[in-house]
């Protein structure tokens, strides 16, 4: 079976301790991949938790711009989430921060390990067309991503598979 996306909610940007989002699971073999981006340079993604029950939420990756203001992009997976038709998905964050809180959800995934973070790229340049390109992908793998822009407040595009853009 071929991972598939599936769907995608995003909260807006605001300063919180914690941000939730409400999404659908359905379909065989889910995964929800959530991604935080914070505005801060000193607080931590803590937690990640589907309230409809299922797999546990674990950390992929995480990476804080070495620059003093620099954010940080935290990734987290929930293999095997329970199928729900109005489930929430909350971030809880060290300190109150500004972020943004986005989650997609992929079908087909592998339900131990759906996102291996051997296979994470990461990277604070600021360069202009920077490619990311995740390695070792198996059947099964999910494969997602997420930037964080909050100096210049002007990014504007992310491709192949954007889903959303908002600057910190």
């Amino acid at each position: 079976m071929a991972v598939a996306f599936s769907s995608h909610v995003s909260s807006g940007a605001t300063a919180s301790t914690n941000l939730l989002v409400t999404i659908s699971v359905s379909g065989t073999n889910p995964v929800l991949i959530g991604k935080v981006a914070l505005g801060n340079s000193s607080a931590t993604v803590t937690s990640m938790t589907w309230n409809a029950g299922g797999g546990t939420a674990v950390q992929v990756t995480s990476l804080r711009n070495n620059s003093s203001t620099g954010p940080l992009v935290s990734i987290w997976a929930v293999p095997a989430p329970t199928a729900s038709t109005n489930g929430s998905i909350r971030a809880g964050f060290s300190i109150s921060a500004f972020g943004q809180f986005d989650c997609s959800l992929f079908t087909g995934a592998d339900q131990t390990t759906p996102f291996p973070s051997a296979d994470s790229k990461t990277s604070t340049s600021n360069v202009t067309g920077i490619v990311l390109t995740p390695a070792n992908l198996v059947a099964g793998d999910a494969s997602d991503g997420m930037g964080a822009n909050v100096v210049s407040w002007n990014w504007n595009s992310a491709s192949t598979n954007q889903r959303s853009i908002n600057n910190l």
